[in-house]
């Protein structure tokens, strides 16, 4: 696992996303999630995703693996708000 660049945003093993609804695929809420891998990047419904392997933060420090597809723009946003952290 080594990191990739991915719409100007550095994801590498350990980058904490935080993630609001509209912003990725198939779920309910905002969602915290540490990357694992970067899987694959694609284009849906005219927008640019990402797919990641990730473990997903839980309440009482628990987690989760699962995969998740981001929208790439929210990746940017994130990181211009201060939302993208290792």
């Amino acid at each position: 696992m080594s990191g990739q660049v991915v719409g100007g945003v550095q994801l590498e093993p350990g980058t904490v996303l935080v993630v609001p609804e509209p912003d990725y695929l198939y779920g309910l809420g905002t969602v915290t999630v540490v990357v694992k891998d970067v899987v694959r990047v694609f284009e849906q419904s005219g927008s640019e995703w990402v797919e990641l392997s990730a473990r997903q933060a839980l309440a009482y420090g628990a987690g989760a693996d699962r995969i998740i597809s981001v929208r790439v723009g929210a990746l940017q946003q994130a990181a211009r708000a201060g939302q993208v952290s290792r």
